[in-house]
């Protein structure tokens, strides 16, 4: 029983360890791709940037990226995604997207959904999805998402 407990206390101990000499490895990665969208986009263009996005697959697959975590941004004339590993960029024309949905039932409701975004590509329709941890309102709006006749919900009070 005392080997147990000391080999779990090891690999608590190497997880830290490992934690924290990946940090600042990881942090450049995504400001990395931080400055990849913002130049995509133009720095003074963009209108929403999550630096810590999750994008999935893209259907079909030649339509964009694999996905995995990276840095979505939005301007009034393109939606670009790069991957935090390699720098991958998806670049979708706000023009070619026919429509913006979100794996919520109630997205003003809930903290963390996909938003799901159709467009077209090569004489076709493709979608791609990022999951968002915050501000998940105010990409809907921005990508002009149907909220109905009562429009999108009020900001929460300060």
């Amino acid at each position: 029983m005392t080997a147990i407990l000391i080999v779990l206390g090891v690999l608590v101990v190497v997880g830290a360890v490992v934690a924290l000499a990946m940090g600042p490895t990881l942090q450049k990665k995504g400001d990395a791709a931080v400055a990849k969208a913002k130049e995509l986009l133009g720095a003074d263009n963009v209108l929403e940037i999550e630096p810590k996005a999750v994008g999935l697959a893209t259907e079909p697959p030649d339509a964009g990226t694999n996905g995995g975590l990276g840095c979505l941004a939005v301007s009034a004339s393109d939606l670009v995604f790069v991957t935090w590993g390699n720098l991958e960029a998806l670049q979708i024309p706000r023009s070619s997207i026919t429509k913006v949905d979100c794996s919520a039932e109630a997205p003003a409701e809930v903290a963390k959904a996909a938003i799901i975004v159709e467009f077209t590509h090569a004489g076709g329709t493709a979608t791609t999805q990022f999951r968002l941890s915050r501000d998940l309102v105010n990409w809907l709006t921005v990508l002009g998402y149907d909220w109905g006749p009562d429009g999108p919900p009020a900001p929460p009070a300060d």
